[in-house]
């Protein structure tokens, strides 16, 4: 009898970056990071910026990827749909390292209410945060290779 194995798709709005076979994949998670094996039970679940990673026999794979959502489905197949990602051999070190300091300071020195009067985020801030979380989710792919 042939070993279980998932299937793991990557995609973005520009395509599919990742189709791979793969024996365990680790996804980040809003609610924290989380491991896929063989005969997972499916489930929806919504993604931060972060790195995925998936082995395939005793090889290790890593992407950056930004939110989105990962589908755990019926067949051992897992569905990775993020906004965007970036293998760490594609990351401007120097640059993303910058471009966090240059984020972090502005979410230090931020003036206005986080949380508008409607209860919603303001998207000013929204957007910088994100910014912030691509930018050391590429650079936390270029350290765990």
């Amino acid at each position: 009898m042939e070993p279980e194995i998932l299937q793991l798709e990557i995609v973005t709005p520009l395509g599919a970056v990742v189709d791979s076979k793969a024996d365990e994949v680790l996804i980040p998670g809003t609610k924290g990071e989380f491991g896929v094996l063989p005969g997972h039970i499916p489930f929806l679940a919504t993604i931060r910026p972060g790195v995925v990673t998936y082995r395939v026999g005793d090889k290790t794979e890593q992407m950056a990827v930004g939110k989105g959502y990962a589908e755990v489905g019926l067949g051992n197949h897992v569905v990775v749909l993020a906004d965007r990602s970036q293998r760490a051999t594609e990351v401007d070190v120097d640059q993303r390292r910058e471009e966090l300091s240059q984020t972090e300071l502005q979410l230090r020195n931020w003036a206005s209410p986080i949380i508008l009067e409607d209860g919603s985020v303001d998207p000013e801030y929204q957007a910088i945060r994100e910014a912030y979380e691509w930018a050391q989710a590429q650079l936390d792919v270029t350290r765990k290779l």
